[in-house]
């Protein structure tokens, strides 16, 4: 009576606190919208996600168009306003610099529903036509949150 006893309580305690430690869910959710500011500026919003992430642990990668070469920007590293000087094939936005800057509404540094990312090229310089991918992938799992498609 006594194993039994030992035994159900560890088996109990073993459920409970889990096994094999912890586990690191990847936040769902979507982007809401884009729209072409002008020529060479395109904004992309946060819908809700869940669990919320912070921008440290996320990152943003951009898919151009075809021929062009794919970035990530990482914002633990970068902070949440920079510029990517990018290496590409002539003609696509990433052979001239881009500036990528996130608007946190709350300023408390996660993402929100609102909160949205700004793409532009400097100098009147319009993006290049095509389809453009932005991805939000979180860092701990390396598994993408949300994507989403606009063509310019």
């Amino acid at each position: 009576m006594v194993a039994i006893t030992v035994v159900l309580a560890a088996v109990l305690y073993v459920m409970v606190m889990g096994f094999g430690g912890t586990s690191t869910q990847t936040p769902t959710g979507a982007f809401v919208n884009t729209q072409k500011m002008n020529a060479e500026t395109e904004k992309v919003t946060f819908g809700a996600i869940s669990p919320v992430p912070t921008f440290a642990n996320c990152q943003l990668r951009i898919d151009p168009p075809s021929g062009g070469v794919s970035t990530t920007v990482n914002w633990a590293t970068n902070g949440l306003n920079y510029t990517i000087a990018g290496t590409a094939t002539t003609g696509v936005i990433f052979s001239k610099s881009v500036t990528v800057a996130v608007t946190d509404l709350a300023s408390d540094g996660k993402i929100s529903n609102g909160d949205y990312v700004t793409m532009q090229l400097p100098g009147a310089v319009a993006l290049t036509s095509g389809t453009w991918t932005f991805t939000l992938i979180y860092t701990p799992t390396g598994a993408s949150i949300c994507s989403t498609t606009f063509t310019v």
